[in-house]
């Protein structure tokens, strides 16, 4: 896509570009409807974008006069000047194709000598992929569906709709997909929808053996998830490829759950019950070398890898209720982040690791917080629901 920083074209360039269409088509891109060059009166087009939806281009558009070009941002403007008085078409090039814009493109209007016309575009975006967007289940009448926020829990925006309880999303690394655990008479299965809630596809599709909590590898070609094979059984950490097939325990017997995948594609973090109590374990994504990274008395549950690999946040019930604690990846320096009367559970980093969403029924009924990656400043963000993850 052609740029020009300059936001401004003037006279000079204007004519020159437009003698040297007439001249030779070598020298560049020709107009449409070639105007002479002169060097007589001339006036000034401004032009102002409007942008709404998901997946802006981030590099705006180039705003386009029979030739000469001025960049504009996907909400702003830009004014070409040194335009020839006459008839003249105005349009809004270099547009993504999940956008498109409303009215008529091109555009014609008049110059005037002197004075300075305007040309407003509207454009609309429609999601293809997530990014910085917080994820959940809400209940949307009798069924549980996905949703996806701007991290201030604004924009909201209905992922998917299917009849059962959807819930546990999470968003692959290219943010093109959501893996959910959808429940429906009583089993659950593993199911990949694409961005926007279309093509859902179950992975798992068995009517006995009960899936949930799928996690993706970093370059999103397999999916780690836990499984009980019937009622009473332990759960166990499967992983499959990212199509359903190949899937293989990787616990073997031992028991675990809540999985998640270390950045580097290295390691799977989880919880056990293997000694007794719940405690957070690490292993290789082949099932060997578990190794214990906590071990109190108390719960510990949902651990999440931070964006860099460095830490890892998870609900402990050491200290009588709930709250979220952060730990080296070695397991070493554990700290309690939330220290407040309240249940807190669930933590889930942001893409750049500065902080995490968590649950917490602080404040009066359950809902989903937001603190920085030290504990400090708690704010409240949606009613009601959990976000289970954020969106690279």
């Amino acid at each position: 896509m052609r740029r020009v920083r300059n936001s401004s074209v003037n006279s000079t360039r204007l004519t020159l570009y437009l003698a040297c269409a007439l001249a030779s088509a070598a020298c560049g891109e020709g107009s449409a409807d070639p105007l002479a060059p002169s060097l007589g009166p001339t006036g000034s087009i401004q032009i102002t974008t409007s942008t709404t939806g998901w997946n802006l281009d981030a590099d705006g558009y180039v705003a386009t006069v029979e030739g000469a070009m001025g960049a504009v941002s996907a909400s702003g403007t830009t004014t070409i000047s040194g335009v020839p008085v006459g008839s003249r078409n105005v349009s809004l090039d270099g547009i993504s194709p999940n956008c498109s814009v409303s009215g008529a493109n091109p555009v014609t209007v008049q110059v005037l000598d002197g004075a300075t016309a305007s040309v407003a575009f509207a454009a609309t975006c429609a999601l293809t992929h997530l990014q910085n967007q917080v994820v959940y289940s809400l209940w949307a009448g009798a069924d549980a569906d996905i949703f996806a926020a701007d991290p201030d829990g604004g924009r909201a925006v209905r992922l998917m709709t299917r009849e059962g309880h959807d819930s546990y999303p999470r968003v692959s690394p290219d943010g093109r997909h959501v893996l959910v655990r959808g429940l429906s008479g009583g089993v659950g299965d593993i199911y990949s929808i694409a961005a926007d809630g279309s093509g859902a596809t179950n992975l798992t599709d068995d009517a006995v053996k009960f899936d949930e909590f799928p996690t993706w590898s970093p370059d999103g070609s397999r999916i780690a998830f836990h499984r009980r094979e019937s009622q009473g059984q332990l759960w166990e950490i499967y992983v499959m490829n990212a199509d359903g097939t190949g899937q293989q325990s990787l616990t073997r017997g031992a028991g675990g759950g809540w999985p998640d995948w270390s950045p580097d594609g290295s390691k799977i973090v989880f919880t056990s019950y293997r000694d007794s109590d719940n405690e957070i374990y690490v292993m290789d994504t082949d099932g060997t070398n578990a190794t214990r990274l906590t071990n109190v008395q108390g719960s510990d549950i949902w651990a999440r890898w931070s964006p860099d690999g460095a830490r890892i946040a998870f609900t402990s019930m050491r200290d009588g209720n709930r709250e979220i604690y952060v730990m080296n990846a070695d397991g070493s320096g554990q700290v309690n982040l939330t220290l407040n009367s309240a249940d807190d559970d669930s933590p889930v980093w942001s893409p750049d690791g500065t902080r995490l969403t968590f649950g917490s029924e602080r404040g009066g009924g359950y809902g989903t917080w937001i603190m920085n990656a030290d504990g400090s400043q708690p704010t409240r963000i949606l009613d009601g629901v959990l976000v289970e993850d954020w969106a690279r």
